[in-house]
């Protein structure tokens, strides 16, 4: 492995993107805290060109513009593993997307390798390398790095580059390499897009379970906790945890007695927010019914799951010869539509967003002759 070189001004960064915008494509990776914080912070960037490691100190560099270059270059393919994290770094940090991107856990699955491989994991199976897991959880705030952190963000760059060019390769043998890159760039878009504030309520775990009223309490206290979050940069679970928003929409407190006594809602959290929360839970009251959101979608029902079971078996028969799992041709998700509305299977036109394109090609001829006794 060649010796890093250590970017921490502007104008060494800069020489260095120029270098790299000749390349056809570059091995990078981050390395980033967020315990507390909404945004991940970033610590370390390394990139690897096939000659030079670079490590990039984001803590000193105050002029990122050559580097937004390089990752917005589309001639230039960004390879990395397991990159949503990175990418949302990218798009927070640098105000860019990256693209085109190549993700070697998901190429790993394509391949026919194995499905959500760590890199230690996949690099030990393509080359038989076993990498330290030492520094896995290290302080990348910290200055100075200690030489065993910078050997090691070394390595997680060094070991992509062969770890991409098998995996590439057997892509390009298998027909499969446009289903990599149609992924990853969806990836990376719907990473861009996110969750609006006042949408992120249907995320939280058995909000099916609330009535209208409740719903709208629980809707407007997380479109009010992503607000808080994403201005001071702090988890949502340091504003106000889930399971104690999902409490206040059910139980719907009128005084702070109330508030305190809900699992979860420690004090501190009560005397900074409590105000904000309880006038929230009073206003939805006062909403018409016509205000209220509709009820989220409730767990399948048994005729529904065996539905979904079914479809899963006959998508099967086209995963298992490819040697590719069967959620990676068709995610969850999208078949519960399926699911739930069997009348789509012979519509392949009218099927989810994330079962078009390839996968619609794929799949379509297996699932529109499927048919189900109502």
């Amino acid at each position: 492995m060649p010796e890093y070189e250590w970017v921490a001004d502007n104008a060494s960064l800069a020489r260095c993107c120029k270098r790299w915008l000749k390349r056809q494509s570059l091995m990078i990776d981050t390395e980033f805290e967020r315990t507390q914080t909404f945004y991940p912070r970033p610590g370390l960037i390394q990139v690897y060109d096939g000659e030079q490691i670079t490590l990039i100190d984001p803590l000193q560099v105050t002029d990122m513009a050559p580097l937004r270059e390089v990752l917005t270059d589309p001639a230039v393919l960004k390879v990395v593993h397991s990159g949503s994290e990175d990418v949302e770094l990218f798009i927070h940090r640098l105000a860019i997307t990256p693209q085109p991107l190549f993700d070697t856990q998901i190429a790993a699955a394509y391949a026919g390798v194995g499905q959500g491989m760590g890199f230690q994991r996949l690099v030990e199976s393509l080359t038989g390398t076993v990498l330290s897991k030492e520094q896995t959880r290290s302080d990348w705030l910290q200055r100075p790095l200690s030489e065993a952190q910078c050997h090691y963000a070394s390595e997680d760059v060094f070991w992509l580059l062969p770890v991409f060019e098998e995996l590439y390769a057997k892509l390009q043998a298998l027909g499969r390499l446009r289903w990599l890159l149609d992924d990853t760039s969806e990836q990376v878009a719907q990473i861009a897009r996110g969750v609006a504030p006042q949408d992120y309520y249907a995320k939280v775990k058995m909000a099916w379970q609330l009535k209208p009223r409740e719903l709208a309490i629980l809707r407007d206290l997380c479109d009010w906790r992503e607000g808080i979050a994403r201005s001071q940069d702090l988890s949502r679970n340091m504003v106000m945890p889930d399971r104690v928003l999902f409490e206040v929409a059910k139980r719907k407190p009128f005084k702070f007695e109330q508030l305190m006594v809900i699992e979860g809602a420690r004090a501190h959290l009560v005397k900074r927010h409590g105000k904000v929360v309880l006038a929230i839970v009073e206003a939805v009251r006062a909403l018409p019914d016509e205000a209220l959101p509709p009820a989220l979608p409730k767990p399948l029902s048994k005729s529904a799951q065996q539905r979904l079971n079914t479809i899963r078996g006959r998508i099967d028969t086209v995963a298992e010869p490819l040697n590719v799992p069967v959620d990676m041709l068709a995610r969850k998700r999208d078949l519960e539509v399926l699911a739930r509305r069997p009348e789509l299977l012979a519509q392949p036109d009218k099927w989810p967003v994330g079962l078009q394109g390839w996968r619609g090609e794929l799949l379509s001829e297996c699932l529109s002759s499927l048919r189900f006794n109502e």
